[in-house]
């Protein structure tokens, strides 16, 4: 993410330019997978320094590719695709996000997908945005049938998703305190769903409890019915203390565990 050097040649030059629009346009691509990131993420996930991930950053806000939004002080800027960079990327134009809305859900994705990614090229990082776009082009199911409230179903679609064509796990960041209806909806979808496993990432012993209770019940209630069953997980986020870990297990009972992809979001 360096400048080209004063003095290089004409050809060195358009050389530097073209690897650059390469990379802008890699970059690009990756923010419009989310609502936002921020720039230690960014810097992360194409592992180069935070000063050199600013450069590009605020290059392409100059070129009006990309927009920031300030949060409270103590916050990160939010750094989202602007219509131009859609239009650059032919990317789906989407509406500015609201940082202040689900903020930590939202950096807790970028984060989960930039370890993902980062730590094995199989199987293959789906966000939200992703699937649903794939899923819309014909190429597989990513969403899981929801009963509605009133009647009739509603499709809904991981947060994170992995896939290697055969099989699919669906990671859910469950840090907000949904009703329990609501809860126990999403679940008994997932665990009907022809999905491997989805798995709960969770801040809070309450919700763990929560969960891990919902999914017994609806185990016992699905048992009877002989078909294979999705797997729910229920695993403490990476940045809890050691405390609510131990206590977010001990809520949750956790089974043996997990069997193939491992999507612990365990520090690299």
């Amino acid at each position: 993410m360096s400048h080209s050097p004063l003095g290089t040649r004409p050809r060195q030059r358009q050389r530097w330019a073209h690897v650059e629009s390469a990379r802008d346009v890699e970059v690009l691509a990756w923010i419009a997978r989310f609502q936002f990131v921020t720039l230690d993420v960014l810097a992360a996930r194409f592992e180069v320094s935070v000063a050199r991930a600013g450069v590009r950053v605020r290059r392409l806000e100059q070129l009006g590719y990309v927009r920031r939004v300030t949060g409270l002080v103590s916050q990160a800027h939010a750094i989202y695709l602007a219509p131009a960079g859609a239009r650059h990327i032919g990317s789906p134009r989407r509406r500015a996000p609201r940082p202040s809305l689900q903020r930590d859900h939202e950096l807790a994705l970028t984060q989960l997908v930039c370890r993902l990614e980062l730590a094995r090229p199989d199987p293959e990082v789906l966000t939200e945005r992703d699937a649903r776009q794939r899923e819309c082009d014909g190429d597989q199911r990513f969403s899981v049938d929801v009963r509605a409230e009133h009647g009739g179903t509603a499709k809904r679609w991981p947060d994170v998703t992995l896939t290697n064509g055969r099989r699919t796990v669906a990671l859910e960041v469950e840090f907000a305190a949904k009703g329990t209806e609501r809860l126990r909806r999403i679940i008994e979808a997932y665990i009907a769903s022809p999905m491997a496993e989805a798995r709960f990432f969770v801040i809070d012993p309450v919700v763990a409890g929560r969960i891990a209770r919902l999914r017994r019940d609806l185990l016992v209630a699905f048992g009877t019915s002989g078909a294979r069953l999705c797997k729910i997980e229920i695993v403490p986020w990476t940045t809890v203390t050691a405390e609510t870990r131990e206590r977010i297990i001990k809520k949750v009972e956790v089974p043996g565990s997990s069997r193939g992809w491992d999507t612990s979001p365990r520090d690299r």
